[in-house]
């Protein structure tokens, strides 16, 4: 009877162990294939100073997109009372001094942010700088941004950190 328990005791403990082992091997295939090294917690810690960075930086670009929307406010408001009072050339004048500044300040602010930050490849951890036109036209959400890696060549959304 004593016997049979401790059997009973040592298999539980080999399936336990056995589990453990099947893990530590899923664990090293995953970061042998992800290239993760031993200094990734640092990484990580890098990773989320440069997340303040980068919202220090959707911050000031928040404000002045805000201050590029009073523009064309104001742009449209001087339009409307210039062509309410008969003053069309004034009016005109208002509307293409209204987008010239839009459209120039549009462009500065995309070009600000695209010298602004960086992405990181999800499937290799490259970090890497996209195509200023691959920049402007992929899909992409204020965290991520859908690009082809320059190093493995595959195609998804990568994390989007400050430089």
């Amino acid at each position: 009877m004593l016997f049979q328990k401790q059997i009973e005791e040592n298999d539980a403990q080999i399936a336990d162990l056995k589990q453990k082992q099947t893990q530590l091997r899923h664990l090293a295939k995953t970061i042998a294939t992800r290239k993760i090294d031993a200094d990734g917690l640092t990484d990580i810690a890098k990773i989320m100073k440069k997340e303040t960075r980068l919202t220090n930086l959707r911050r000031k670009m928040w404000l002045f997109s805000f201050s590029i929307l009073l523009i064309e406010v104001l742009g449209i408001f001087s339009a409307y009372q210039f062509k309410q009072s008969n003053a069309l050339p004034a009016m005109w004048l208002s509307i293409a001094t209204m987008l010239v500044l839009i459209f120039g300040l549009t462009a500065f602010l995309t070009k600000y942010c695209y010298d602004q930050v960086e992405y990181i490849c999800p499937n290799c951890g490259t970090k890497f700088i996209p195509a200023m036109t691959t920049f402007i036209f992929s899909a992409h959400t204020p965290k991520f941004r859908r690009l082809a890696c320059p190093h493995c060549h595959q195609k998804s959304y990568c994390l989007e950190i400050a430089r």
